[in-house]
């Protein structure tokens, strides 16, 4: 397909007037000319989290590009590198894999996405690393050495991992364009992370050490707002700030601010702005282009699906605009971004070019044609025929690529039987593509292929249940059950795509369940999927209905039981008295409540006062309170409530004093901020011993065997050698019932402790079994053993070397002792 309107001569050259961007005072440079720029953050160019986690498509990628030159914008910010073990990736494959450890496959993604800023004229900024754990951030990084975030910015070896980072990354050379990066001029700057929290002295070491290994390009301070030690580091070159309701309303007005903090000093970027009103991201444009900031960048742009529609959700951005965003006014501020990024650069809006042509992809059904859809294009016109060469008839105009979820063209006037061959085009205000390929023929049919087995992608809450899409699917339905065999009860019928995540409001604490989902269509329904579980309720607030007096912007009330510190539920600041209610469809069995209160972004923004009641039926019951809280969720600190056991179908936090007004001080706070809550049953009910345990003794290696408990909640055995430290703890799964210890003095007594443990992790006292190895040993009879097979383990073994240390036990029996 052609492009429209590239700046470039041909691929992976870039254009003769291709600079280094640099910095002169508080302004950016490309040459002679100041370099100012409005666009948005493409936070998905080199990663996709959703549906599943996977890799972007270079076609999708490209997608990105065309849409930001149609709007005019000369510059992207990407997302920091993924590392494992994030709460999106966890452990898919990422950027940084361990540690000082790479993916190529990813950074090849990278790579491609310089060829395509090369070709397209369109600089990007890279940050490295992410404050939190969405795709992986310091966490996981510090996590590879067994060290924590809290350590992240003042550990010699972490700060030498970064730098590690930053060295592979900048000596890199791009497999298309062969241009190292720290060569490449499609780069505007190194960004030194993402909304990051980090000590001056952090900063100043890293930028420092970014221009010894990069004088070519400039360095982006990741600190989430400005410092003063920033402004004054001669290694930084742009401060920035992201702009977002919960840090103040008023975006322009924080742009103004902070503009005057850079001026005469550094360059100032607006990292990121969104989630917000149109009126609020308009004025916002208007301030940064009138008190002279370098650049705005809108989160964030998501691009095209390669199997049809696009990529996103709510409050992310589709270029240019559809119907299906109406809700927070897609289309009037896509429009205005275009605008505003032309007039930061003195230039009239140019007319919109026609689309270029979209690609048809392989039909299966007439009961659902997708496509590829065109940068540009609002809306796309179907046209069939009987022979390859037409004539052609319009059977679909004004026909959108844009619904959530994405929903293929159905040819309802094809009569059964026929051959048809089909073709798209493209529209939008400027006119009509060519048209697509041609497709064809395809036997027209009224009843759609049955859908395949649908699968679940792996959840660790029944409150937050997803699944893969499977095509010609026009519902699902989840059963449950609480063995792998069932019985089956279905809990969710007839969803759609869009009902995801699923919520199993009516499951409960405590219960161990199995789950499985068919996918139907009027053409039959799927063989189920695989049994997925057993998993059972530990946080039954994430299954409850939740009321709230009042909600403050986007922070809506479902972010104070999502799990994710780094979300909450604000009140708004009208009144002192708060509360946020849990209601569940049927009694729930509880002895404990969690509560981490507070913002992410700065600390002392945690509840005073509240109190915890209870529905009995008739009345709200007293069950806890506490006065002059002093944990803090800005540090990972929470409140842990426990009571005696109670059963309700309603819980309430009722706060009486909402803030400790907060770092920076604000005397007159009155908003409320959740940003967990926990609350279920703990069992702490020791679980029985196994049965039977015995020894087989044989040449420096003794063999444990014992009888699994018959508990539904049981999970495993773990045998420790008395006297031993934990950390040589052997585990054995459920229905294995052996152990064999090798790498033992023969002639010397050992005892072992075999210890039972549920799925709340209490564990049992533990029986002791006690044995001698030798040479040719009789041993101790155990059913199903025989004397020629002793040091060997079997199968249904697990076989252990020298772990469990060489300690002898004197004056015991070879014997079983509880």
């Amino acid at each position: 397909m052609g492009r429209v309107g590239l700046t470039a001569a041909a691929d992976g050259v870039p254009p003769k007037e291709w600079n280094f961007i640099t910095r002169s005072g508080d302004r950016l440079m490309d040459g002679e000319k100041e370099f100012r720029f409005i666009s948005m953050n493409g936070s998905n160019l080199t990663y996709m989290p959703a549906p599943v986690w996977h890799r972007p498509d270079p076609w999708e990628q490209e997608d990105v590009f065309r849409s930001l030159q149609q709007m005019g914008g000369t510059v992207v910010r990407l997302y920091t590198f993924t590392i494992k073990g994030g709460t999106a990736n966890g452990d898919q494959p990422s950027h940084v894999t361990g540690l000082r450890q790479f993916n190529e496959d990813y950074f090849r993604d990278l790579d491609h996405v310089l060829k395509l800023a090369n070709e397209y004229h369109i600089r990007v900024i890279i940050p490295f690393i992410d404050t939190w754990e969405h795709v992986g951030g310091i966490k996981q990084f510090a996590g590879f050495r067994g060290k924590t975030a809290e350590e992240f910015y003042t550990d010699t070896e972490l700060k030498e991992d970064y730098k590690h980072l930053v060295s592979y990354v900048m000596n890199r050379t791009n497999i298309y364009t062969g241009i190292k990066y720290k060569d490449d001029k499609a780069i505007l700057a190194w960004e030194t992370g993402n909304e990051l929290y980090p000590t001056d002295a952090w900063t100043q070491e890293m930028s420092a050490y970014i221009k010894s290994m990069d004088s070519n390009h400039m360095v982006m301070d990741g600190r989430y707002g400005i410092s003063q030690a920033s402004l004054e580091d001669p290694n930084v070159d742009i401060v920035s700030n992201h702009y977002y309701e919960s840090g103040g309303a008023d975006y322009a007005l924080r742009a103004a601010a902070d503009r005057n903090l850079s001026l005469g000093k550094k360059a100032f970027v607006i990292g990121e702005f969104g989630h917000s009103n149109r009126t609020n991201l308009t004025r916002t444009a208007d301030e940064a282009i009138a008190n002279g900031t370098s650049g705005a960048l809108l989160w964030t742009l998501k691009s095209h699906n390669k199997d049809g529609g696009f990529y996103n959700k709510e409050g992310d951005f589709r270029w240019p605009g559809f119907p299906s965003g109406d809700i927070y006014d897609e289309k009037a501020i896509m429009s205005m971004i275009r605008e505003k990024a032309h007039e930061i650069r003195g230039l009239p809006v140019p007319p919109m070019p026609i689309p270029d042509a979209p690609q048809l992809l392989p039909i299966e059904s007439v009961l659902g044609i997708a496509w590829r859809g065109s940068a540009g294009a609002e809306s796309y016109q179907f046209e069939r025929a009987e022979h390859p060469d037409g004539p052609w008839a319009v059977i679909g105009t004004q026909v959108l690529d844009s619904d959530i979820p994405f929903r293929p063209f159905q040819d309802s006037s094809a009569a059964e039987g026929m051959n048809y061959y089909y073709r798209v085009k493209g529209m939008n205000g400027a006119g009509i593509s060519e048209p697509s390929n041609v497709v064809g023929p395809i036997t027209a049919s009224s009843v759609p292929p049955v859908p395949d087995q649908p699968m679940w992608i792996p959840f660790t809450s029944v409150a937050s249940m997803t699944w893969n899409p499977v095509k010609w699917a026009e519902s699902y339905d989840i059963e449950r059950a609480e063995t792998p065999n069932g019985p089956w009860t279905v809990v969710g019928a007839d969803l759609a795509e869009a009902d995801q995540p699923f919520k199993d409001a009516s499951a409960s604490s405590g219960i161990p369940y199995y789950y499985r989902i068919t996918a139907k269509n009027t053409g039959g329904a799927s063989e189920p999927s695989e049994i997925f579980g057993p998993i059972t309720v530990r946080n039954i607030a994430q299954l409850a209905a939740l009321t709230v007096d009042s909600t403050n912007g986007s922070n809506v009330k479902e972010y104070a039981v999502d799990g994710n510190l780094s979300t909450r539920w604000l009140s708004q600041g009208q009144e002192e008295s708060h509360f946020i209610e849990m209601e569940w469809t049927v009694p729930q069995k509880l002895n404990y409540v969690k509560i981490w209160s507070g913002a992410a972004s700065g600390e002392q923004w945690h509840i005073r006062d509240f109190s915890v009641e209870y529905w009995d039926g008739t009345v709200w019951v007293p069950v806890t309170s506490v006065v002059d809280n002093d944990k803090d969720g800005f540090y990972g600190e929470y409140n842990d409530m426990h009571f005696e056991t109670l059963q309700t179908t309603a819980l309430r936090l009722n706060i009486t004093k909402p803030s400790w007004q907060g770092i920076p001080v604000n005397p007159n706070d009155k908003i409320a901020r959740i940003m967990d809550i926990e609350t279920g049953y703990n069992d702490d009910t020791v679980p029985k011993e196994v049965n039977s345990a015995a020894v087989v003794e044989g040449d420096g290696q003794l063999t444990l065997y014992w009888t699994d408990l018959e508990d539904d909640d049981f999970a495993q055995v773990v045998v420790l050698e008395e006297g031993a430290a934990e950390a040589e703890t052997v585990h054995v799964g459920k229905g294995v019932q052996t152990v064999t210890i090798n790498g033992l003095v023969n002639g010397t007594e050992y005892a072992y402790r075999i210890r039972t443990v549920d799925e709340a992790g209490n564990k049992s006292p533990g029986v002791t079994v006690s044995g001698t190895p030798g040479v040719d040993r009789p041993g101790n009879s155990f059913p199903g053993c025989e004397k020629s097979d002793r040091g060997k383990p079997s199968n249904q073994q697990t076989n252990h070397g020298s772990k469990l240390r060489d300690k002898p036990c004197n004056n015991k029996p070879a014997s079983a002792q509880s």
